[in-house]
């Protein structure tokens, strides 16, 4: 009867680590940072690119890489969505291109403007605006 306890005793505890160890991995992944959605594409190819790869503006991470597909209304086209944190400054005049990290072939995407125009793209989830 008392190795059944101890048995037990030590399945429970083990039941309740395990939850507690889920709780605490859910807490630290969660991603409470509001995004606004923009897309781009592109007919160069995007090799290294992946869906959560980063996305930095003149280098600083603002966002991540949501999706990439081939563009459904022209086939020699790549479609990519990607989502940048909300007070980036996104215009008109902001470009995007992908940059490549040291020697692991990685690609992210890289945001720049060059200044030609201040008015803000806007974008949301009922139109999604498109970075050149």
């Amino acid at each position: 009867m008392e190795d059944r306890a101890h048995a037990l005793a030590a399945g429970l505890f083990t039941l309740v680590l395990g939850a507690a160890l889920a709780a605490v991995a859910l807490w630290f992944g969660k991603d409470d940072l509001q995004r606004v959605p923009y897309a781009m594409t592109t007919t160069s190819s995007v090799t290294g690119l992946k869906v959560e790869a980063p996305v930095r503006y003149r280098g600083v991470d603002v966002g991540k890489v949501d999706d990439i597909t081939i563009d459904s209304a022209n086939s020699g086209r790549v479609r990519i969505l990607i989502g940048v944190r909300e007070g980036t400054p996104i215009t008109k005049s902001t470009y995007a291109q992908l940059g490549y990290q040291g020697i692991t072939g990685l690609a992210y995407v890289l945001l720049g403007d060059d200044g030609k125009s201040r008015e803000a793209l806007q974008s949301g989830l009922d139109g999604i605006a498109v970075i050149a």
